[in-house]
């Protein structure tokens, strides 16, 4: 198995071209130009932020519910560990997706410059 590392933006291919100073500026540039180019690119932040959303109004939920004794105090607080979880692991996947995405479109960038 590979060494576990938590995703950055700094770990995006392409991007070390840029001066250190510069190079969340150009990360940020190319998400902005995707949201509004790509379509995929859009549904796959889209679907992030409404995952997230969602297992926050969840897990309120429950917390609501459990206060009125409709469910047990053990369910929000599995619920609330397990959005925790889930809501870390997706952050991790939606990171490295935006990484390759944004690398490929750097560096269709410096192949159109060629």
């Amino acid at each position: 198995m590979g060494r576990f590392s938590v995703p950055c933006y700094r770990d995006t291919p392409g991007l070390r071209e840029f001066p250190p100073e510069r190079q969340l500026a150009v990360y940020r540039m190319a998400h902005r130009k995707l949201l509004d180019s790509d379509p995929a690119y859009r549904k796959a932040c889209g679907r992030y932020v409404l995952l997230v959303v969602a297992l926050c109004f969840a897990t309120l939920v429950l917390q609501i519910l459990q206060i009125f004794h409709v469910v047990s105090s053990a369910l929000p607080i599995g619920a609330g560990i397990a959005s925790t979880v889930l809501v870390v692991v997706a952050a991790f996947r939606a990171q490295g997706y935006r990484n390759r995405r944004i690398g490929r479109e750097l560096q269709e960038q410096e192949a159109d410059k060629i």
